[in-house]
């Protein structure tokens, strides 16, 4: 019996030691903490943004804080590679307050297991040291199952596609995502060659109540959800899940208004071009002054 114990442990030591040396470019892929937001920053309330690349081409930033003067509209975005956890920690460093509004924009495929963090992710940004401590600080036993279900293959990806680190900076804020420069998005222009097809057929029911519990319990304010724009006739998305989603009346808007025709099209997934960035914003404003948004519609009022 002691033999066995003793081939045993050396196994499962073989196999972390394995394990181990495969998770090394996890480590080296990690990349500079993100600071940088979109909108401004004064002493006021704040209405905060939280999604991913569809907040450099969907809102209006400028026109968002001259409309809520007794507000600041903030942006506080990642890339979608780089998951739903890493984008809730930049929004921590926001620090939200209670007077604050709080509306996640995230894309369909954060209500998939998969995206709570994919440390596998070439893609990934905003994920230095403290992002992955801090996640295996608050979700250990996910942390674990991500080391041991890590494979030679997501490791030779990191390792091929590796990104030079972004320098680090101040935090700092920009009135308006740097694609208001770019002409074909300003003529709204369409493009008609792309494939935008989104497919999201998983309904993980608990990860995504675990998901509301967590921002609930991290965050104070007054917290909301946005489902984002998608392209007409042009999406697969678990029914059951939207109709869970809707049930928990913390969206603002309904998942029919965020279906946007191809003429609001821009070049990619959740990207619209200026038409439906302008379209985008005014229906924020109308979601947010309506009464069925009655903690929204009162701090407005104040």
């Amino acid at each position: 019996m002691k033999q066995f114990l003793r081939k045993f442990i050396k196994f499962i030591f073989i196999v972390f030691l394995i394990k181990a040396v495969l998770f090394i470019p996890v480590l080296l892929s990690l990349t500079r903490l993100s600071k940088s937001f979109y909108g401004k920053q004064t002493n006021k309330p704040r209405i905060i943004l939280v999604g991913s690349s569809n907040l450099d081409q969907n809102y209006d930033y400028k026109f968002l804080n001259n409309h809520f003067h007794n507000f600041d509209v903030i942006g506080c975005n990642l890339n979608e590679p780089s998951g739903v956890f890493p984008t809730l920690f930049k929004l921590k460093q926001l620090n939200p307050k209670p007077n604050d509004i709080i509306i996640f924009c995230f894309p369909h495929s954060f209500y998939e297991e998969d995206k709570h963090f994919p440390i596998e992710s070439f893609k990934k940004r905003g994920v230095n040291s403290t992002v992955f401590l801090n996640y295996i600080e608050e979700f250990p036993t996910n942390s674990l199952m991500k080391f041991l279900s890590h494979t030679t293959k997501d490791s030779y990806q990191l390792l091929k596609n590796k990104r030079p680190a972004r320098e680090e900076f101040d935090v700092s804020y920009t009135e308006q995502p740097t694609i208001t420069t770019d002409s074909l998005y300003n003529s709204c222009w369409v493009n008609t060659e792309n494939n935008f097809t989104i497919t999201s057929l998983t309904y993980e029911k608990e990860y995504i109540e675990e998901l509301l519990e967590y921002v609930s319990k991290k965050f104070e304010g007054n917290i909301y959800f946005r489902f984002p724009a998608i392209r007409k006739d042009d999406y697969t998305i678990n029914q059951n899940r939207l109709l869970y989603l809707k049930e928990t009346n913390l969206f603002i808007n309904d998942f029919n208004s965020s279906i946007y025709q191809d003429k609001y099209w821009f070049n990619q997934w959740y990207h619209l071009n200026k038409c439906g960035r302008d379209l985008s914003t005014q229906k924020l404003i109308v979601e947010l002054e309506n009464k069925k948004a009655q903690t929204y519609h009162n701090i407005y009022k104040k």
